[in-house]
């Protein structure tokens, strides 16, 4: 029995996890990586821009992609009205 464990962050997730974990179709999430619009990622082995490899997104990235992105509602929604 171990004391004080402590929870370990995952730091990198696969485009299927990103995709599950936030509700993006995974399709969606390759095609925005495609035109550059989506989360910075990690391609491990293969090379860019050709098939192959391995593509992992870091939590930060995600997150901070995430941050960036427009947000609904408020008085621009309402037609500038507050």
């Amino acid at each position: 029995m171990m004391s004080g464990m402590q929870t370990i962050r995952k730091q990198n997730l696969t485009e299927l996890e990103v995709s599950l974990e936030h509700g993006i179709g995974l399709r969606q999430l390759r095609r925005m990586r495609l035109l550059g619009i989506g989360p910075r990622f990690i391609k491990i082995s293969g090379e860019l821009g050709k098939p192959g490899g391995r593509i992992l997104y870091s939590v930060a990235a995600v997150e901070e992609w995430l941050k960036s992105r427009p947000t609904g509602g408020g008085a621009a929604a309402a037609g500038g009205r507050a």
